[in-house]
């Protein structure tokens, strides 16, 4: 249905088709694909394939591909080389093959880095470069964690709530022919997964959305990673402001609009209030 005038934050978080076309069309098709390919996804390789239906789901996509770039939101916008296998020693703990990174950002890759590189001195990490600017990964994260976002489409206690864990940040996706139906989220220190689908790729017939697809085991397994962990939040990155603005014109808050805090990059924050008006009484 029509929804008039709603915030990126919104159609975002809602998964409403128009508004992400709609972007698509004024960034472009071949930008969309450079960056996608940036951060992870690798079936990309015919661009004259493609159009803005790219933005819907009109590519196919690796389920390891997209959990790579599901990542870099959760690196700051640093994307990880995905890592089955870190290390192979035998018996004698001699190392036959090493796959493991250096790299000084503790915070994120410090499982990835084995006690025989202990020693070494910190040098630059061969498996992740940045490929978004972590102020825009940030903003990302912090529209797909915010419940109220997606709200007007998946109700306000949906599975995509993780009790006790509001930082964590989801995004479900469907095919219009039912073929395929994702819920991929993550944390800090996880990103998880799921899809559900038919073996031989026919339509399914019981799932609707993401909702009632890939949502509930999503939900179980991010909910088993994070039982008895404690909260934690991404850090607002140097060079972004925040501000209350009104949730109706996005402009800045004027008298009875209420507010809402929106994070902007430098030069891109709103100017002006939005203005109240009364209606003139009759005498």
């Amino acid at each position: 249905r029509f929804r008039g005038n709603v915030t990126l934050r919104t159609a975002l978080g809602s998964s409403l088709n128009v508004p992400a076309v709609k972007v698509l069309a004024s960034y472009g098709v071949a930008k969309m694909i450079e960056q996608g390919s940036r951060m992870g996804i690798t079936t990309w390789t015919s661009p004259e394939r493609y159009g803005l239906s790219l933005t819907l789901g009109g590519g196919e996509v690796k389920m390891t591909d997209m959990t790579v770039l599901y990542g870099s939101f959760a690196n700051y916008g640093k994307t990880v080389k995905l890592m089955p296998i870190l290390s192979v020693t035998d018996s004698k703990e001699v190392v036959l093959e090493d796959h493991s990174c250096t790299t000084e950002d503790k915070s994120i890759l410090s499982w990835l880095t084995p006690k025989i590189h202990a020693a070494e001195a910190p040098q630059a990490n061969p498996c992740t470069h940045q490929s978004l600017d972590e102020r825009v990964a940030f903003t990302i994260t912090d529209i797909l964690k915010d419940n109220t976002a997606r709200t007007p489409a998946f109700g306000p206690n949906s599975l995509l709530n993780i009790p006790g864990h509001p930082e964590v940040a989801v995004k479900t996706g469907t095919t219009q022919n039912l073929r395929d139906n994702w819920a991929i989220g993550y944390t800090k220190d996880y990103t998880v997964a799921a899809w559900v689908g038919n073996n031989d790729n026919t339509p399914m017939k019981y799932v609707a959305s993401g909702i009632t697809g890939a949502t509930p085991i999503w939900h179980n397994i991010m909910k088993s990673l994070l039982q008895d962990k404690p909260v934690d939040d991404w850090q607002l990155p140097a060079g972004i402001s925040s501000q209350q603005i009104c949730p109706a014109t996005g402009t800045l808050p004027c008298e009875g609009c209420g507010g809402k805090t929106e994070y902007f990059l430098p030069g891109t924050e709103p100017t002006a209030h939005c203005v109240v008006k009364k209606e003139e009484e009759e005498k």
